[in-house]
């Protein structure tokens, strides 16, 4: 049987929603500062994305990049995809290549089909 657990900002934002209240972004923010001490991967990663898009704070792509790090070296995959989208667009495809690689590896599966897309057919 699998393992169901809710952070703070999940049971937030699930309220929230149920209740037709659009989202607080700056106080979902807050409660992602505190939880970011706990290190969870999830969480640094919602941390990362409120950094990235400026969600209840000011928008900061190199913070964004720094928790997106953290949180795919904790096995985040999606953390690895964002990080392999923003080398991609605006950095270095080879460093882009390797988190793309290590995404697929931690599950995520976008990830895992365009490799399988790009991938040289080999003779048999």
């Amino acid at each position: 049987m699998r393992s169901v657990s809710f952070t703070a900002e999940d049971l937030y934002l699930d309220g929230t929603a149920r209740l037709g209240h659009p989202n607080d972004y700056e106080l979902n923010f807050r409660i992602l500062m505190q939880e970011k001490r706990s290190e969870k991967p999830e969480s640094l990663y919602k941390l990362a994305l409120h950094h990235l898009h400026g969600y209840g704070c000011t928008r900061d792509t190199g913070l964004a990049l720094s928790y997106f790090t953290l949180a795919s070296n904790r096995g985040c995959g999606s953390s690895s995809y964002c990080l392999y989208r923003l080398y991609e667009k605006d950095l270095s495809l080879d460093i882009a290549l390797q988190h793309l690689q290590k995404a697929a590896s931690q599950g995520h599966r976008f990830a895992q089909q365009l490799l399988a897309v790009n991938r040289p057919l080999t003779a048999a």
